[in-house]
């Protein structure tokens, strides 16, 4: 399109819009019109009761506006009395020797078994079952987590 064609059109596109907004203003600036408004007394005689409240406070909390009426004492600290630190014993668990050998899954039950020697003796078990004090918490392809005597560590496979 040339410019003659896009004057033809943005031209009474503008006068409207123009038009619009000037009605606007001149119908804000008008004055209202005089409407008579009824005001409705709903208040009645039923309503006019006030009923007492259920609810009662005690304020028996001390006036902070008031001059205190309790005496502070200067307390002098001595090495007597003073607090001495708690000494907490960690006890150190001594783990038995644990070799991770990997896991046996069986073709008919689809369940894991885990290959481990704990102290020379070596063992077939699953995941939570307790045996020796020892419980598999999980099982990874390349590590293993156990737990003893409220402690866990993980423990690695040994490949071969």
């Amino acid at each position: 399109m040339n410019r003659k064609k896009i004057n033809i059109f943005l031209i009474p596109g503008v006068l409207l819009i123009w038009a619009f907004i000037l009605v606007k203003i001149f119908s804000y600036s008008k004055e209202p019109d005089n409407q008579s408004y009824f005001l409705i007394d709903r208040t009645s005689k039923k309503d006019s009761t006030v009923l007492a409240d259920t609810i009662t406070l005690y304020a028996n909390y001390r006036d902070p506006f008031e001059q205190s009426k309790v005496k502070l004492l200067h307390v002098m600290k001595s090495e007597e009395n003073a607090l001495k630190p708690i000494q907490t014993v960690n006890t150190v668990i001594t783990w038995p020797k644990i070799t991770y050998f990997g896991l046996i899954k069986s073709n008919n039950r689809g369940k894991e078994h885990v290959l481990l020697t704990i102290s020379e003796r070596t063992i077939i078990t699953e995941t939570n079952i307790e045996s020796e004090g020892i419980k598999i918490i999980s099982v990874y392809p390349d590590s293993i987590k156990i737990q003893f005597k409220q402690e866990t560590k993980f423990f690695k496979r040994i490949s071969q």
